[in-house]
This record gives C-alpha cells, sequence and structure tokens, in this order.
C-alpha cells in the first residue's frame, strides 16, 4: 500500500552538532500520539528506517500474520506503533537546515532520510515505547511531534525539491499549482491529497511508456494496455507499449520519453522515496500506443480511444493533436458538420462520449491565439492549455527554453489552463529528446526530464478529472467537467488573444471538497456471467462495467468460449439513483458500499485490491502453465480481492494459485466499524473456483449458492 508521508510544521529542538532531534526537557507531552526517531544505521544492532517503516506497514495491514520472528521483534522494539512513515525530505522548515548542514554541508536533505514517525494507538503506548526506545543504541535520538495537525506530504525525490544543480527549475510546481497539495509556504494548509489520492482507470494515447520505469511498474497494467499499428508490431501487442526496442517491442518510435513523461504525470508511484508523484497517484494507467515513427495515424488514434472506452476508462489523455487536419474546420466544431460514420475519431469520440468517459487533449504548441489542435477543438473534448510557474499562460515562448521549434500555447477553444512549462516528470533512462518536442536534457538525469507545453498540461487536468470523478463515480462526465471549472482559479488570457474572458485553473482542494459534500461511499457493482452466474466481479466505476456488460474488458473472452459477458447479479439490491449503465438497459446492482476518499474521521482506510487470472488458457492451465480446476460451467476469468499489499504482491507470482494480474483499486475500506457498518467477506466456491465479496449481512446467501470455503474478512464497508 502507498503510505502518505507527513511533515510537521512545529518548530523543533536540533542538536546542531549531530543534526538529530533532540528531546527537550521539562513536562512530558501528554498530548501528542507520534515520535519522530532518527535511527543509528552504524549501531552494533542497527534499525534500518526503511525496515522499521515496511514492517509497521505489514503488521498494520495483516494484523500481523505476514511477520516473522525477526519482524515481531523489530515491530516490538520500537514500541508497536500504529503506523509508520517518512519525514519529509526536501524544502523542509529552515530550523531543520542549519543542524543537517552540520553533518554534510552540500547535501543536507540527504539526511532526512534517517527520520521517521512513528504514530501510537495513544499517548500512554507513545511513552512507553519512549522507555524502549531510550535504552536501544540504534536510535539516534526521538521526541514527540507536537504539533496537531498535518498536511499530506509525499517523499519522492523531484516532487518538492528544487533538485540537484542541473534542474535549477525541476521540481514539481504543478502540484502546488492545482492544489493537489498545500504549499511550501503554508505546510499546514489543507490539500486535495488531505482528501483522497483517488483509484480509477486512466487511458494515456501517446507514444506508449517504459514499462518498466520503477515509477510506473506499480500502476501500469500491462494486460488492459496496447499498441496499436497495422501490422508494424508483432507478438502479444497486449504488451508492446514500450516506447523503444527491445523484448517487448518491435515497433520504433523516435519521440521516446514523451508518452512516459505525460503517464507521470498523471499516475507515478508517490511514497516510494524516488522520482516524482503524480496527481491522481493511486489511479490505473492504461496504456493506448499509437504513435510510430513520430506520427500517429488517425487511424491509432481511433483505435486508441475505442480501446480505452471499451476497456472502461473514466478518463482518457491525448496530448496530441492534429494542427493541419481537417484544416478547413482546424479550431472549429468540425465533427458536428459530419454525418455519423464520415469520420472514424469523431465517432470514436462520440462513442466515448455516450459512455461517459471524459476524453481532454492538449490544445496544441503553436502559438495561435484563435486555433485549436484537433481534436481538442471538439465541444466533447476537454482542451487544456497550458501555464508556467509565475500563474500565467504559457504564450509566446514565456518560460520556453532556448532552441526550441514550439512557442507556446494555442488558445482557440480552452476549457482548462493548468500547469505545462518546464514540467519534471518520468522519462526513458538514458533518452534524449531530439525534434520539436519542448524539452531539456540534462546532463546525468536518468529516468526524469523537464518538459514544457500542452502536452504536459493535459495530463495535470485528466488526473484532477480522474481524483474528482474517483470520488463520485456515478457522476456524469459533464458534471465532472463543471464542478472541476465552478472550483477552479481563473488566470487571465494573454493580452489581445481572442476570444475575451478567463481560463480555469483546477483547486483540486475545493474540487474534492465539493465532491465529498455530495458522498463518499459510492456502490461496488455486483456482476455475474451470462453463462452459469459463476464468474463473480465487483467494481465501483461505472464504465469498468458498461465494459464488462459489453463483454470487451480485458480478460474476459477465452476462446472457444464465447459469447461470455457479465450481467448485474439479480441477488444484489438495486442502486438507488442510478437507473441503467451508460448505453444500457442493464440495472446497477451492488451488495455494498466502498468508500472513495482515503481518509474517514482521522482514519485510515484500507485499498481493496482487485486482481484477475485468465481461466484454462489452454489444456487446463492458467498463464504460468499450473492445472487449475475444471468448472462446470464456462468461467473465462476468476477475480479476487485482498486488502494486503503483500498478499496481491504473492498472488501476482507464478507459481500454484499465483498468475493473477493487478487490475487495480476497487475503492477503500474500513479497518474496523465506524459506525452502521457491516464486514466484508469474500467467500471461495471450491465447485466453480470462483469467489463472491459480501457483506456480513449476505454471507447466508453466498452460503447458500455454494460460497463457503476460506471466509476472508476484508474490512469494514456501508451495506447497499
Amino acid at each position: 500500500m502507498s503510505r502518505i508521508v507527513w511533515i510537521v510544521g512545529a518548530a523543533i529542538a536540533i542538536i546542531s552538532g549531530g543534526g538529530a532531534f533532540a528531546a527537550s526537557p521539562g513536562a512530558p507531552d501528554l498530548e501528542s500520539t507520534s515520535l519522530i526517531v532518527k535511527f543509528e544505521r552504524q549501531a552494533e544492532s542497527p534499525i534500518l528506517p526503511e525496515d522499521a517503516v515496511d514492517v509497521v506497514t505489514d503488521a498494520v495491514s495483516t494484523q500481523g500474520a505476514a511477520l516473522t520472528g525477526a519482524d515481531w521483534s523489530l515491530y516490538s522494539r520500537i514500541g508497536s506503533p500504529a503506523s509508520a512513515s517518512w519525514l519529509i525530505q526536501h524544502r523542509f522548515p529552515a530550523d531543520y537546515l542549519d543542524a543537517l548542514r552540520a553533518e554534510d554541508p552540500d547535501h543536507p536533505e540527504l539526511h532526512l532520510q534517517e527520520y521517521v514517525v512513528l504514530e501510537y494507538a495513544d499517548v500512554g503506548t507513545r511513552l512507553s515505547a519512549e522507555g524502549k526506545l531510550a535504552t536501544d543504541k540504534a536510535v539516534r535520538s526521538f521526541r514527540p511531534n507536537s504539533r496537531m495537525g498535518f498536511s499530506a506530504r509525499i517523499n519522492d525525490y523531484y516532487v518538492a525539491s528544487t533538485g540537484p544543480t542541473q534542474i535549477p527549475q525541476g521540481y514539481q510546481w504543478g502540484l502546488e499549482a492545482i492544489g493537489a497539495m498545500s504549499p511550501w509556504s503554508n505546510p499546514s494548509a489543507q490539500s486535495a491529497w488531505d482528501k483522497a489520492t483517488g483509484f480509477g482507470y486512466v487511458t494515456v494515447i501517446d507514444t506508449g511508456i517504459q514499462r518498466s520505469h520503477p515509477d510506473l511498474q506499480e500502476n501500469f497494467r500491462a494486460h488492459f494496455s496496447q499498441a496499436f499499428y497495422s501490422g508494424a508490431c508483432v507478438g502479444n501487442s497486449q504488451v508492446e507499449v514500450d516506447e523503444t526496442g527491445g523484448a517487448y517491442n518491435t515497433c520504433p518510435n523516435s519521440f521516446i520519453g514523451h508518452g512516459t513523461h505525460v503517464a507521470g504525470i498523471i499516475g507515478a508511484t508517490a511514497n516510494n522515496s524516488i522520482g516524482v508523484g503524480g496527481v491522481c497517484w493511486n489511479c490505473s494507467l492504461i496504456i493506448a500506443k499509437t504513435y510510430q515513427n513520430n506520427e500517429a495515424s488517425a487511424v491509432n488514434w481511433i483505435n486508441g480511444l475505442y480501446h480505452a472506452t471499451i476497456r472502461g476508462a473514466q478518463v482518457a489523455n491525448l496530448s496530441g493533436g492534429d494542427p493541419t487536419y481537417p484544416l478547413l474546420y482546424w479550431g472549429a466544431d468540425y465533427c458536428s458538420q459530419l454525418a455519423p460514420g464520415t469520420y472514424g475519431f469523431c465517432d470514436a469520440i462520440a462513442f466515448a462520449r455516450l459512455r461517459e468517459m471524459l476524453f481532454v487533449a492538449a490544445t496544441g504548441n503553436e502559438d495561435i491565439p484563435n486555433k485549436t489542435n484537433f481534436p481538442a477543438s471538439e465541444p466533447n473534448v476537454v482542451a487544456v492549455a497550458a501555464t508556467n510557474s509565475a500563474g500565467t499562460v504559457w504564450y509566446q515562448g514565456v518560460g520556453n527554453p532556448p532552441g526550441n521549434a514550439e512557442t507556446g500555447s494555442s488558445l482557440g477553444k480552452v476549457d482548462f489552463v493548468a500547469p505545462g512549462a518546464r514540467i519534471i516528470s518520468t522519462f526513458y533512462s538514458g533518452a534524449t529528446y531530439s525534434g520539436a518536442f519542448v524539452c531539456n536534457d540534462w546532463t546525468g538525469l536518468a529516468a526524469y526530464d523537464e518538459c514544457t507545453g500542452t502536452s504536459m498540461a493535459a495530463p495535470h487536468v485528466t488526473a484532477s478529472l480522474a481524483l474528482v470523478r474517483s470520488i463520485n463515480p456515478l457522476a456524469t462526465a459533464a458534471s465532472v467537467i463543471s464542478l472541476l471549472s465552478s472550483t477552479g482559479t481563473n488566470v487571465p488570457k494573454p493580452p489581445g488573444v481572442l476570444p475575451a474572458g478567463n481560463y480555469k485553473m483546477p483547486s483540486l482542494l475545493a474540487a474534492v471538497n465539493q465532491a465529498i459534500a455530495n458522498g463518499y461511499t459510492w456502490p461496488a457493482f455486483a456482476m455475474i456471467t451470462n453463462t452459469g452466474q459463476w464468474n463473480r466481479f465487483a467494481t465501483a466505476a461505472p464504465q469498468m462495467a458498461r465494459a464488462a456488460i459489453a463483454g470487451t474488458m480485458l480478460p474476459t473472452l477465452i476462446a472457444p468460449v464465447s459469447p461470455v459477458y457479465y450481467v448485474p447479479d439479480p441477488n444484489a439490491p438495486l442502486v438507488s439513483g442510478y437507473t441503467a449503465f451508460p448505453d444500457s438497459t442493464s440495472q446497477p446492482r451492488a451488495y455494498f458500499k466502498v468508500y472513495t476518499k482515503l481518509k474517514a474521521s482521522q482514519t485510515a482506510l484500507k485499498p481493496l485490491y482487485r486482481l484477475s487470472k485468465l481461466q484454462n488458457v489452454g489444456n487446463g492451465r492458467d498463464e504460468c502453465g499450473n492445472p487449475m480446476p475444471v468448472p462446470t460451467k464456462p468461467i473465462p476469468v476468476i477475480h479476487t480481492y485482498t486488502t494486503s499489499k503483500t498478499t496481491r504482491n504473492q498472488l501476482m507470482g507464478s507459481g500454484a494459485g499465483q498468475c493473477y494480474k493487478y487490475d487495480g483499486v476497487e475503492g477503500y475500506v474500513a479497518p474496523s466499524n465506524l459506525g452502521g457498518l457491516q464486514e466484508l467477506f469474500q467467500l471461495y466456491n471450491p465447485t466453480a473456483d470462483s469467489y463472491i465479496l459480501v457483506p456480513s449481512s449476505k454471507v447466508s446467501l453466498a452460503n447458500g449458492i455454494g460460497y463457503a470455503q476460506n471466509q476472508t474478512s476484508l474490512g469494514w464497508v456501508v451495506p447497499n
């Protein structure tokens, strides 16, 4: 599970000689439940800070079931905390700086990697832990965290750092600009990440990504992704999304890094102590690779958009566009002038809109005041222009590195503006840009780079829409756009730019607050296969449910079993206030509701992970070659759920009972009964090799249809 890291904003006494946080003399702190601890790596029996964080996380997420004797010993040694997290690494309060400079004048920030915040169940437990830590030679220093309020931070290197000298402006200033995290000038202020970090499915229609990038592996969904070329790629197209040559790719592309950069802005993994964090850093990334040799044909874009829609994506990002075609209608509503079936891209846009999928595109970098690239020019596409770190529109080369061919945002039709100048994000390791992309290649910077353009602005809006939609997955595309616009801040247009008016910069905290005001528990749709009602599937995303009904969401169909698709489970109660799935007559049903924000009443919620495994891909074996039970009914895929990241990773192995693919987060569950909740159970049917998710009130119903074994509690949910 990705962890939120908290920064303390209060002044803290420091021993300047050693850079340690020292406990100040006087009366004990009888309010704080947390300690700031610095561990000593060189002790006779050292405690590595990363081990402390991991052990506590595993202990909490598994109720201790995954801990070995050594891990239990470490857990007890530090006082059995309820959570552990890293102290933020960069742009820390000034009173930290002098002490840390004493340790290392050149890189004082590196020593913050030794500090961990341990949170205990109550003050008494914290005081008891202090007694243990005071005599432990591996503990260099500790003190209570006396600050009563917290502000969400993540520990990724470039999130808020000014970075090494080769990228003096390369930190992720855009996260602060859109309100994803609180300003560094006011770290105690609330931010969107205090309320939600998002989940759901986002498609990146671009050059592909570096699938092995350490900041993208966690959220990349290979089994939902695909490359689109006319016979140019060979092998398994579902995984051939790498931007350059290699074992998974035979489709050369000289725009190396563009898709990787865009994907990182949306969904780079946070709290992994490296690189960057994405705006929606719990979102799943579905990649549609549509470029080859610097060009994307119209048919590839069409295929990419259809692919996103039928895989159940809730938002799709296209950081590209065509400034010349259709030339006669550049910057105008071209599609409305065509009959259906005339132009495939217009039909694909209509198809996506009918299914309530949001489609976001860049306006273009041609610096033209009254033109916008197609398809951003279309009314049903969200058009995004770029701003710089000064809060003004990127226009006429403002903030543009020298020597670039592109000069500023095209400003014909604009729905939003977002950070787009000098944006640091994930990049293809060892690659350099050539051509027109507005990027700086910094010597010695591996796996990350700084780029400028509306290509970087669009994913900020895409991720913002995804994060807001994750709070209310039932919201229509139009209502989500309206909410983000109504809560946004006005950014003045450059003088003389037509048409007159202001642009909206997302204000994520305001948008999230408004979304939460409309409720933050939403149904997990209960689905069953049409062939015997054995294979079961639950998701909080209507787009995923609709794709499943259509039989188009991978992985579903396995030849020769066809047709196999999903229908709402007739045993589950109807979902009130939602009459049918988009483009369907099927009425949604759900046994329970999941939480759609990360915290409730200061209680940390647990992510509900969904995994899937194709069954009987050949001779009764799974994809890894392991024998599988022969079901009595056609079951194309097995779905299972867990709230333990350790268990999730184990299921993704290659041994017997493993070979699952990670689908993503389907919402959040409470670790205890917060009031009016029911316990959520996963039950197993050995005859069908199938799982079902039901609240406690429906266990007897599940027992009656053969689900009894391996009753596993996953947490607490709201019954539907």
